[in-house]
């Protein structure tokens, strides 16, 4: 080493994610009620967990096709044909990833070129790690609450001649809205005519509330050549441990990304992606009672929150995350949250770590018990009127 810093200047380039730091700071505080946590509270199904331990005892344990066994690929082609409108070849239009975290990752390093800018459609989780140590470049189309809406104008505000892939996450973490078709047709629109890619992150489209459906843009005319859909088992059957996912694309977008997968991770464990075939294809039961349980969790924090003087919280269309606006105290989402954990240890994420549009906000997630709600609104209750 001749000096400087030992790590290299993409990684110095990177800051930690404002999410992370803020959850280890969490774990060294006792008592705390956990309003910040980004997955399902509940088991993994027994019968998801029983695919695993057969797959185990018949000698699954070995490495695989940097793809995917073929089984799955097969399983969630059929998924995607059958729920979302994709048509997908199982043999070379599917790979199966380390979770939805590395499918992003993935995609954004076999895609992007030093100097690339990536359009981010924000407030979004945090893509920004990514696409930094991918070389790219960040542009963000902010979007506003209380809605969250997007608009032809402002998508079209922020994209140049040097942007190469635009962002979509819907349903939406934090704000838990979700584009309606009307959106994504702008999306889709711009980004034929511009001729740019499209990475459309859906892994919780299964959490959606109201009968609302969802929308996948691969589906949409012209679409699926330019689309890197990408989706995971995490949320939807509390498989979060398990770390798969899986990508969705063209044969020329998905033999390129193999590539970084073959030398970033090589396969994916045997005996979990015989458990998620089993999720794919085994009984729907359990998705359907999560999303019950999250359902009255969505209405009980969001009313208790709207009773809280000085917070208004729209109700979530989609995910488990209420987005509070609490810009009427006059602090930084980041102070707000803050002073919310030392005070009242309630630990929440400021709005301002999903982009600028996000400052007045907190992310609230009721993916937590009731009982856990009930008294985190109530020490957030006394907390405001100590403010006051």
């Amino acid at each position: 080493m001749r000096g400087g810093s030992i790590a290299s200047a993409r990684t110095l380039a990177v800051e930690p994610s404002p999410i992370r730091k803020l959850v280890d700071a969490i774990s060294t505080t006792p008592g705390v009620v956990g309003l910040h946590v980004g997955e399902p509270d509940f088991d993994t199904p027994a019968h998801i967990k029983e695919a695993a331990t057969r797959a185990l005892n018949a000698g699954y344990t070995h490495y695989t096709n940097t793809a995917g066994i073929l089984e799955l690929r097969e399983a969630i082609a059929e998924k995607l044909r059958r729920e979302n409108g994709i048509d997908v070849d199982p043999d070379n239009e599917v790979l199966v990833t380390h979770g939805g975290y590395a499918a992003i990752y993935v995609s954004l390093q076999a895609l992007t070129d030093p100097g690339d800018e990536i359009l981010l459609i924000e407030p979004a989780w945090t893509y920004d790690g990514f696409i930094a140590l991918a070389g790219g470049i960040k542009v963000s189309c902010a979007l506003h609450g209380p809605s969250f809406e997007l608009t032809r104008e402002a998508l079209e505000s922020k994209v140049s001649d040097r942007i190469k892939l635009i962002i979509v996450s819907s349903p939406n973490n934090p704000t838990g809205s979700m584009f309606s078709r009307e959106e994504l047709e702008i999306v889709a629109e711009v980004a034929k005519r511009r001729n740019l890619l499209v990475l459309s992150d859906e892994v919780y489209e299964k959490l959606l509330y109201d009968g609302l459906s969802h929308y996948s843009i691969a589906s949409f005319p012209s679409m699926s050549d330019r689309t890197i859909t990408v989706n995971s088992f995490s949320k939807t059957y509390a498989m979060t441990g398990w770390r798969i996912g899986y990508i969705a694309a063209s044969k020329e977008v998905v033999t390129a990304i193999k590539k970084v997968v073959a030398y970033g991770y090589g396969c994916i464990n045997a005996a979990v992606q015989k458990a998620a075939v089993e999720a794919l294809t085994g009984p729907q039961d359990c998705v359907r009672e999560m999303l019950n349980e999250y359902d009255r969790r969505r209405h009980l924090i969001v009313k208790g929150l709207n009773e809280i003087s000085g917070i208004e919280c729209k109700k979530p269309k989609g995910a488990f995350y209420a987005f509070a606006n609490v810009s009427s105290f006059k602090l930084s989402s980041q102070e707000f949250a803050t002073m919310l954990l030392q005070k009242a240890k309630v630990a929440t994420i400021p709005g301002s770590a999903f982009g600028s549009s996000g400052e007045g906000y907190l992310r609230i997630s009721f993916a937590t018990s009731r009982d856990n709600i009930v008294e985190g609104l109530d020490r957030i209750r006394k907390f405001v009127e100590g403010l006051r």
